[in-house]
């Protein structure tokens, strides 16, 4: 099987979808601040919406114990995308999903966690959150032997990491795919490991996107099969 590709994408302000085992579909999910149960749990127990307390994590585990659930499965809306592709993409090559989450850092998707509500949505707040729990230095880590990492996020996520140099830290054996803003696409130049493709609209990833990751990679298993044959 082809070497390892690692997606990293953000989390979603949507949480516990509803999920049709049978048919292998996603409801739309909540936003918790509209969870009934949920909130009447909490207001008993004199607590808000759980967002970066990461502290009182221990509490809110045995409260909203019926509620956890891996990572995969806790986010809505347009992650739902990146989960389908890693399953399709699982299929070819050895994938692993995993998510920069407001209130935990970087999580594997397959991590037991519970609803919140702390959505990163500017520069300062990933600063804070990488300063707090330094998921930049973790991916980087996760990256050494990975022929492929991918990422799906908005550029305030890409502009941070840019500004810390961040990129260059990166095995340059690693290949570099970025779903994101096309204002990067220089990056391509200053970096050989590095592809830009567009991020149109919500979309994390897009058919098109999706067909040339794909691409990629059986460009790569195909050159692995010739090599060792």
């Amino acid at each position: 099987m082809f070497k390892q590709v690692i997606i990293i994408t953000d989390d979603s302000g949507t949480i516990l979808p509803t999920r049709n085992i049978w048919k292998s579909t996603f409801g739309t999910g909540i936003d918790i601040r509209k969870h009934d149960h949920i909130l009447q749990i909490l207001g008993k127990n004199g607590l808000k919406i759980p967002t970066n307390d990461l502290d009182n994590e221990k509490k809110y585990q045995e409260l909203l114990y019926e509620y956890i659930r891996p990572a995969k499965f806790m986010y809505a809306g347009m992650f739902s995308e990146v989960r389908s592709f890693v399953d399709e993409l699982g299929k070819r090559c050895d994938v692993d999903l995993y998510i920069i989450s407001g209130r935990y850092g970087l999580i594997n998707q397959n991590d037991e966690i519970i609803p919140h509500k702390y959505h990163i949505n500017t520069i300062e707040r990933l600063e804070g959150l990488d300063d707090a729990l330094d998921f930049s230095t973790k991916i980087q880590e996760l990256c050494i032997d990975r022929s492929m990492l991918i990422l799906c996020l908005p550029k305030h996520y890409i502009s941070y990491l840019n500004s810390i140099r961040w990129f260059e830290e990166i095995p340059e054996d690693t290949n570099i795919v970025m779903i994101t803003s096309n204002e990067f696409s220089y990056l391509e130049s200053q970096q050989g490991n590095i592809r830009v493709l567009p991020r149109k609209g919500v979309c994390r990833l897009g058919k098109e996107n999706k067909k040339e990751i794909q691409d990629l990679i059986l460009r790569d298993l195909n050159s692995i099969d010739q090599t060792s044959g």
